[in-house]
């Protein structure tokens, strides 16, 4: 038989499924910790074969089992092994299962009544799916089921086929054949109350799937009034925060402007006094130079009339300087004779000795 890796993708399924994230989609499902853990597919048929042909990884709470059929290389559907002999075939291949689970879909309710609804996606689990499987497209969870029902008929002769087939001549195969018997007529006989029951559970799922939804619904309408309210009164606040700033600012420039009248008139009296001041000893300014003009003007006339009177007195100095020159000169003149008279008088005393 060979062994077969539990990948590691099914360990982060069983954190989805046992971690509370799902506890929405209220699944009848558990996940194992390596392949054909518990229940077995050679349990399910009592033929050792099935275990090289089938990996169970997860199982319902009846014992039924969810596995990867080996097909060939690289094909591995997902099917279910039912506790009553049921088989199912639910996806072409893991990323389409995980695609049904990320939407609540539930194995046992696939296994009885199919996948006609899309369901809701688990918050955050679509993602995950797609990050595993880059370059996958995926289809809708019922399109996926639907697609997949192509293989069931292929599936069911090769599970008879694994019950029929030479393992099966063996004590173990007998007593799987046996098996397969007594499970077909208890299929028979149960197959409708079964259904009905399916019928009544999924009915009670989609009850309290509704309720759950208009319960989120409720909160969430409750939370936006919340949120509602509470941006009102955010509202109201920043409001009344501005009207206080506004108030505040009209004050301060209310404030600022009577300041500024209050200066302005401080500055317009500092102004007029300076002005007055200004005026004032322009004034005198003025004064002054009016009686320095009057004073030069005074001087001016005082000095002209000196200058009249000193031009007046002018010729007749000129005349009594002139007369007393005349009068020197005469009297040089008469001394001179009277010098040439005496010094002839004395010349003619000497002249007898």
């Amino acid at each position: 038989m060979p062994t077969r890796e539990f990948d590691p993708i099914f360990e982060e399924l069983s954190g989805w499924v046992h971690g509370g994230r799902m506890d929405d989609a209220d699944l009848d499902f558990e996940m194992y910790e390596s392949f054909n853990e518990q229940y077995k597919p050679s349990d399910w048929c009592r033929v050792a074969a099935a275990d090289d042909a089938l990996s169970s990884f997860g199982m319902d709470g009846t014992g039924g089992q969810v596995a990867l059929w080996h097909r060939g290389e690289g094909d591995t559907p997902v099917v279910m092994l039912g506790s009553e002999g049921e088989i199912g075939v639910f996806a072409r291949d893991l990323a389409g299962f995980l695609h049904q689970l990320a939407h609540g879909a539930d194995p046992r309710a696939m296994l009885f009544d199919g996948l006609e609804d899309d369901g809701e996606a688990i918050d955050g689990m679509v993602e995950w799916v797609l990050g595993h499987f880059p370059g996958w497209s995926p289809t809708r969870p019922s399109a996926e089921y639907r697609a997949a029902q192509a293989l069931k008929r292929e599936f069911e002769r090769f599970v008879q086929g694994l019950l029929e087939g030479p393992s099966a001549t063996t004590s173990g195969g007998k007593k799987a054949k046996s098996a397969a018997k007594k499970k077909a007529a208890r299929k028979a006989t149960k197959s409708a109350a079964k259904k009905k029951a399916t019928k009544k559970t999924a009915a009670k799922k989609a009850a309290k799937k509704a309720a759950k939804k208009s319960a989120k619904s409720a909160a969430k309408k409750k939370a936006a009034k919340k949120s509602t309210k509470s941006a009102a009164k955010k509202k109201a606040a920043k409001k009344s925060t501005k009207s206080a700033a506004k108030k505040a600012a009209k004050k301060s420039t209310a404030k600022k402007s009577t300041g500024k009248k209050s200066g302005a008139k401080k500055a317009a009296k500092k102004s007029t006094k300076s002005a007055a001041k200004k005026a004032a000893k322009k004034s005198a300014a003025k004064k002054s130079t009016s009686k320095k003009s009057g004073a030069k003007k005074a001087a001016k006339k005082k000095s002209t009339k000196s200058a009249a009177k000193k031009a007046a007195k002018k010729p007749a100095a000129k005349k009594a300087a002139k007369k007393s020159t005349s009068k020197k000169r005469g009297a040089k003149k008469s001394a001179k004779k009277a010098a040439k008279k005496a010094a002839k008088k004395s010349t003619s005393k000497k002249a007898p000795a």
